[in-house]
């Protein structure tokens, strides 16, 4: 059967759109300034843990070990199963304060839930969101300052660096990055865009909204205005819900890449890995099941339908097979990542395709998963 010469031209099209914001992403998308702080806001770093003992010593390490002054670590223990309320008993620093939480309501998710007991404990003038499984630069705190210097940053977040140690992290979780270059223009994460009305820039600007949750900072003014975390208590992916709620309230969110500054190890294993996207995939949509089926079936065409034209138009279909793997090149070594693993990059999208059906069969049929002990 001949693979038809209109999917191919609109396969290259989609590539062709994506490598324009990949290459504008790369120009804009920066780290945080190295520049010393014309202010010192104290800033309170909020850390919730629910069984993380494989990171939270690295963790919380990492965050007494600053260059910034004016600063407190709390970290609550999210009635951890596991050993890390040992581990956080062998710190001793005035600056850490550890909280042991309460059960949750029923009507919260766990994070939010934990991130609020957090935030009614903080002092600070800023509330910096990290998750246990991330480790800071010594400067990290202070280059967060820096992002604070203007009245115009009400929200800082930050795209750690990601450490992938076995064959499926790294074939999955630069995946996550590669969409993130590709289809965000991460200067209207800051910044409207000039060429909508200005009669409309308002209403759509939430759609630009962007965050990762392994490192949000917030000022603790708009924090208030937006309702905190009880805004945002039954989204799974509570870190957009938040970039939302701030650019609703007319406030100012920047985006930063974390190469310099704050690294992650997502997941350990590869049912990890499957559990940890399956519980916020769909979510990830908005739950629109049309809009999901819609981007499933142009990944399919873009990035899997050129193997099947190898056969019939194989110029083309080498063209299209090769701009992901170089994109992902790119990605790798700005990231760390193993290059040779962006051959993958296929297989990666065969992966998500499987998870999305899986996730579409759980909203059929309601079914329910375990996540770190607690049903989501």
């Amino acid at each position: 059967m001949q693979i038809g010469h209109t999917a191919l031209l609109c396969a290259l099209f989609w590539h062709s759109y994506t490598t324009l914001i990949f290459a504008w992403n790369l120009r804009v998308f920066k780290a945080l300034s190295r520049r010393k702080p014309t202010a010192d806001p104290f800033i309170s770093v909020c850390v919730p843990a629910r069984n993380e003992e494989l990171s939270i010593g690295t963790c919380v390490h990492s965050l007494l070990d600053q260059t910034y002054a004016r600063y407190e670590v709390m970290v609550l223990n999210d009635r951890s199963e596991d050993a890390t309320g040992q581990i956080l008993g062998r710190f001793v620093d005035d600056r850490l304060t550890v909280i042991h939480g309460i059960e949750k309501p029923a009507d919260w998710l766990g994070k939010p839930w934990a991130c609020k007991q957090l935030a009614d404990r903080a002092k600070g003038d800023i509330l910096l969101f990290v998750d246990a499984d991330t480790w800071l630069s010594k400067d990290a705190l202070e280059r967060t300052a820096s992002a604070f210097d203007t009245d115009q940053t009400d929200m800082a977040t930050i795209w750690p660096m990601q450490k992938t140690v076995g064959f499926w992290e790294n074939v999955v979780v630069p995946m996550v990055y590669f969409s993130l270059f590709t289809l965000l223009p991460v200067r209207y994460v800051s910044d409207d865009p000039k060429w909508l009305p200005r009669s409309l820039r308002a209403r759509f600007r939430p759609m630009f909204a962007a965050a990762c949750g392994q490192f949000i900072a917030i000022r603790r003014g708009m924090y208030d205005i937006i309702g905190g975390h009880e805004a945002v208590k039954s989204d799974i992916v509570e870190d957009v819900a938040l970039s939302k709620a701030v650019k609703a309230a007319s406030g100012s969110v920047r985006m930063f890449h974390g190469a310099e500054t704050v690294g992650c190890r997502m997941y350990r294993s590869h049912s990890e890995i499957w559990n940890g996207f399956r519980k916020n995939f769909l979510a990830g949509f908005g739950y629109n099941i049309p809009f999901f089926t819609v981007a499933a079936l142009i990944h399919v065409v873009a990035y899997l339908l050129p193997f099947a034209a190898l056969g019939t138009h194989p110029r083309l279909a080498v063209i299209l097979i090769l701009i992901p793997v170089v994109q992902r090149v790119v990605l790798a070594k700005w990231y760390g990542w193993k290059p040779v693993y962006a051959l993958t990059h296929a297989l990666g999208v065969v992966w998500f395709q499987v998870l999305g059906i899986r996730v579409l069969a759980d909203r059929i049929f309601r079914t329910k998963m375990q996540w770190k002990g607690r049903t989501v």
